[in-house]
């Protein structure tokens, strides 16, 4: 990788063209010297072996050049002074700034690392499959040990090499994908140090194959939106959800029970129209997971439920203090020259000597000197107390991480736990069994409705939207007994009331979550609807979706709005 030294304009204005250049297919990375030295701060031998071609380099010297870089360019161009900046070929085109870098010589390495991580981040993938395939080899190797978004092996040649995160599974620890002691088959770039292990291919409808439909799987949540997400099942392969894939409430937001990052068991199914989908709105507690394929030939399970990939905290700016510089006594009256300054004449220019300077007038070069070394002592000083702080905010912030990442982990124990108790508690409250404290069907029937509708509607809505009105709605001579029909689950039972709350308020009309359609004399659409002798129409609202013989409910209204709910029906039954 060779390091391009600009040395004069001619240099730098083929450099201000290459960086606007939207064509170009390499990053540029600028580096500045600082002020008081020639060399950079950043280290090059190590830019060198962790980047390799995926930039070209740049060093500029600060002062003329870096000013007219800017002049040249814009201000989010501007760079100077020790700093970094790499340029993608859109930068222009970005809201956002591109990332300054500096180099404290004292944190050379993780300062030089920082700058690494910024150019693999923005390297583009076809790059980065350049760069990996660059001269290399087939090879056996064995991992030692993992560091990080780095791991390190042993080849069968007896060479050392680098597992690179970001080649091998972009965003996925190496941990979750890596076999540990096990010989793995790859490709090996001894110039680069480099091993990249072979990765299973493997299609979605093979995966599918290897789960089977109707299966718990593990997936790694890549989005989350409002009302949808993106979830993974196997690197490079995502199945999109929706809301109504995750709960029944549309006031829900996916947000509320998912995040980017979160390993959790979802179903594998195929939707009505023959697509490949993903839901956990029907899970049961006690319900397992399969166990996830390796991406590594011969390597573990890459993803186990609950195991989440930490979200990184953001960076917390350290206050520096601000230095107050000591006044300086006013000198003597004796020692101010009561010679004046010489003026120069337009077009010419002679430097005055220091005896003369207004600037140290009054005071021996020594106790400047001394003065400034001083101060140069001081502000090292201060700069080396910022670095122990934000080191010592860094490690209270892994702590924190840890912290949290503990109590997270105790809640789904304890979670967890309570779900399995409930599980085996058979004298748990339920639907039906508090059928036992009310003196009728009608009585019981109705306060299971009113529980719903005040733990799911907001005060406002009871009382001016969606008002429980018991002489608005009655029961059918049929309805009870498909009630307790034990073919009807408990959760059935529920999802039922959820429906039934819905459309005696009236709040169904409003937001169509349970979709109901008309009842009709056959399963023809083009069949009429049902209609009794006293005019009053027949309804089938969705209790469930996307399951064999999915629940429905029917019930009749009448012109004035008066509702009888009939029967709680599977989804092939069209009797009223």
């Amino acid at each position: 990788m060779p390091i391009h030294k600009v040395a004069d304009e001619t240099d730098l204005k083929g450099l201000i063209e290459l960086v606007k250049n939207p064509e170009r297919a390499n990053l540029i990375c600028l580096i500045t010297t600082p002020i008081s030295s020639a060399d950079p701060a950043f280290n090059l031998d190590d830019l060198e072996s962790e980047v390799g071609n995926l930039a070209q380099f740049y060093l500029v010297p600060t002062g003329d050049l870096t000013r007219k870089f800017v002049n040249d360019l814009e201000p989010k161009a501007a760079v100077f002074n020790g700093a970094a900046k790499v340029f993608t070929a859109d930068w222009q085109t970005l809201e956002e700034w591109p990332k300054l870098f500096y180099c404290h010589p004292k944190y050379q390495a993780r300062d030089t690392q920082s700058l690494i991580d910024e150019i693999w981040k923005l390297a583009s993938d076809k790059d980065i499959q350049s760069y990996a395939n660059y001269k290399s080899v087939p090879m056996t190797a064995t991992l030692e040990k993992i560091f990080g978004t780095r791991a390190f092996v042993k080849t069968s040649t007896g060479l050392r090499g680098t597992i690179r995160e970001e080649i091998t599974c972009p965003g996925i620890p190496l941990e979750w994908i890596l076999p540990i002691d096990t010989r793995m088959e790859g490709k090996y770039n001894e110039a680069e140090k480099l091993f990249m292990p072979n990765i299973e291919t493997i299609g979605l409808e093979s995966l599918v194959a290897a789960y089977g439909f109707g299966n718990l799987i593990p997936v790694l949540i890549k989005e989350t939106e409002r009302k949808k997400g993106l979830a993974t099942l196997f690197p490079g392969i995502d199945i999109p959800f929706t809301l109504d894939e995750i709960s029944g409430n549309d006031r829900d937001l996916v947000t509320d029970f998912l995040g980017p990052g979160q390993v959790v068991a979802m179903r594998l199914y195929r939707d009505p129209q023959g697509r490949t989908r993903l839901k956990m709105n029907d899970i049961d507690d006690d319900e397992g997971s399969v166990e996830s394929v390796s991406v590594i030939p011969g390597g573990p399970c890459w993803l186990i439920v609950d195991r989440d990939i930490p979200i990184p905290e953001e960076n917390v700016a350290v206050p520096v203090e601000v230095l107050e510089l000591p006044e300086l006594e006013a000198p003597e009256e004796t020692e101010v020259p009561t010679t004046t300054s010489p003026v120069p004449k337009p077009g010419s220019y002679t430097s005055q000597t220091s005896a003369s300077s207004p600037v140290i007038a009054g005071r021996k070069h020594h106790e400047w000197v001394a003065y400034a070394t001083g101060l140069k002592k001081r502000l090292d000083s201060a700069l080396d107390e910022v670095e122990s702080l934000r080191a010592e905010v860094v490690t209270l912030f892994n702590d924190k991480a840890s912290l949290k990442n503990r109590i997270d982990e105790i809640g789904r124990s304890n979670a967890s736990a309570r779900r399995k108790i409930a599980a085996k508690d058979p004298n748990k409250s339920s639907t039906r069994s508090r059928r036992d404290r009310w003196a009728s069907n009608e009585d019981w029937f109705n306060e299971e409705l009113r529980r719903v509708w005040i733990s799911r509607y907001k005060p406002a809505e009871r009382e001016q939207n969606y008002q429980l009105d018991l002489s608005k709605f009655s029961h059918g001579p049929m309805f009870f007994e498909t009630v307790f029909n034990p073919d009807l689950t408990e959760d059935e039972l529920r999802k039922a009331v959820r429906v039934i709350v819905d459309v005696v308020t009236g709040r169904e009309a409003d937001s169509r979550q349970s979709r109901v359609h008309s009842l009709r004399e056959t399963d023809s659409p083009s069949s009429p609807q049902r209609t009794r002798s006293d005019g009053s129409k027949a309804w089938r609202a969705n209790i469930e979706d996307n399951t064999p013989q999915a629940r429905r409910l029917h019930y009749w209204k009448s012109s004035n709005g008066q509702i009888e709910l009939s029967k709680i029906a599977p989804h092939d039954d069209f009797d009223a």
